[in-house]
């Protein structure tokens, strides 16, 4: 075998070794960070909007100090206490099976907490509107994790 064929040879299989762990890496990345979906219906308007989890938590290590500083001054100041609490939370909420969480109805109005298939999913209907937000536990984890590490630094 020549060398050049060799060295295409390498570099072909390098290549397709990159592809393989990149598309590994965003395959481990859905299945544990899932799709964020939030959908909004209401007077003709409808919103829909599916992102990856993973694209959300690494932008928040993306974000910078002063961010996390302005956030920490205007929401967070009396939050940092129940941070242990949200973990645990969390913790309990993984290994339950899926369930109806609350559900409260009046008149006109109706809303549902339910952990479905991995994902904390609240639904809210009315007469006018309709809501669907669906967020992957993992994501949620990821969350609270990054949320208590920045502002606990600040």
């Amino acid at each position: 075998m020549k060398r050049s064929t060799r060295f295409a040879l390498v570099v072909l299989v390098g290549f397709l070794l990159v592809v393989g762990v990149a598309a590994g890496a965003v395959a481990h990345s859905l299945r544990d960070q899932g799709m964020i979906v939030v959908r909004v219906e209401g007077d003709g308007d409808r919103i829909s909007l599916s992102i990856p989890g993973a694209m959300l938590t690494t932008a928040l290590n993306f974000a910078p100090r002063v961010v996390w500083q302005e956030f920490d001054d205007q929401v967070c100041h009396d939050m940092r206490s129940y941070m242990e609490i949200a973990g645990t939370a969390l913790r309990e909420l993984a290994v339950l099976p899926d369930a109806v969480l609350v559900t409260v109805r009046d008149e006109d109005e109706s809303v549902r907490i339910e952990k479905r298939n991995g994902a904390m999913i609240v639904m809210v209907n009315s007469d006018d509107e309709r809501v669907f937000v669906s967020v992957p536990m993992g994501t949620m984890k990821t969350l609270v994790s990054a949320f208590d590490r920045k502002v606990l630094a600040i």
